[in-house]
């Protein structure tokens, strides 16, 4: 198998007790050998190694409990030419879906990156825990999983009003590749227009470090790979406006670093630690609704998570 160091694919999974893969992008086939088709209808659970499964059940049912996001994990998955491949994995629980990534697990400055900016890691496979297992200043190391024999997904809460959108990572305008739920945008509306569209006038500037941010922390010698999470703190604009035309110039489209490199399989879309705050005097546009937002890069695209702040 191909060490495919830094490559990240983005899957997201329903909340059911089954986790079925809703969607999934495609360097999924770089890392574990099967396509999106192959996979999308399929049980998450069905592709980890046996002696995990029990384990990720009762994080999953634990993720959407406790409305869960930027965890990390460590587990085993199946390759499709057979064998398993340890890799990391994120999730976010996005209100009716489960939205998150997976790269092949590899120690070093991108893996402490990843750990250090997540909200919580643990580690279900045992040989890999003295190299990824992570603790934060005041915690222990994370509790590991308990199996129950039976994980009360019928019985679980309403997850809170999230939003979770894909971005394309090689353009200047970000456009939204894949939009969760209607909770702020709708879906429809939103696709392939740019995510700046959908942020207020007065705080495009600020988002557009925070994406930059994001970008850097998953770039090294030109290549796109995996990174941190980014946290912000912004004016959301659901009715849309039209943010390609400043002081009566159009704006680029193509940022400089999708020329050459590794083919970018952001030109097909399909549906399927800083933090910038906006001064709280500014006044508000009808419409408006000031929303925190969790960002990380990554092969396929940007994942950005949004939800009401309070």
């Amino acid at each position: 198998m191909e060490d495919n160091e830094g490559l990240t694919f983005i899957t997201i999974q329903d909340l059911t007790d089954q986790a079925r893969i809703l969607f999934v992008s495609d360097s999924v086939q770089d890392i574990l050998g099967w396509t999106p088709k192959e996979l999308v209808g399929r049980s998450y659970f069905t592709f980890l190694y046996h002696e995990e499964v029990a384990a990720a059940r009762v994080e999953a049912y634990e993720t959407i409990q406790k409305d869960k996001a930027a965890a990390v994990t460590y587990l085993q998955l199946r390759h499709k030419r057979g064998g398993f491949v340890l890799c990391q994995t994120s999730r976010s629980v996005v209100h009716t879906a489960i939205i998150g990534t997976v790269s092949k697990a590899v120690a070093g400055h991108r893996a402490f990156m990843k750990a250090a900016t997540a909200q919580e890691v643990s580690v279900l496979t045992p040989s890999a825990a003295d190299r990824f297992q992570f603790r934060k200043w005041g915690t222990g190391s994370s509790p590991a999983a308990v199996w129950q024999p039976q994980v009360p997904f019928d019985r679980l809460p309403t997850p809170s009003i999230r939003t979770g959108l894909i971005l394309n990572r090689f353009s200047l305008t970000c456009p939204i590749l894949y939009c969760t739920n209607a909770c702020f945008i709708d879906p429809g509306f939103a696709q392939e227009r740019s995510i700046y569209d959908f942020v207020a006038e007065s705080d495009e500037d600020e988002v557009r470090h925070l994406i930059e941010i994001a970008k850097g922390f998953g770039m090294e010698g030109g290549v796109r790979s995996d990174g941190g999470f980014a946290y912000g703190k912004f004016l959301l604009y659901p009715p849309g406006r039209n943010s390609s035309v400043v002081a009566g110039s159009p704006k680029s489209q193509v940022s400089p670093r999708a020329r050459g490199g590794r083919r970018s399989r952001d030109d097909s879309p399909t549906q399927a630690s800083s933090s910038s705050s906006p001064p709280t005097y500014r006044p508000r546009r009808s419409g408006e609704i000031l929303v925190e937002a969790i960002l990380s890069a990554h092969s396929d695209g940007l994942i950005l998570i949004l939800r009401r702040a309070p």
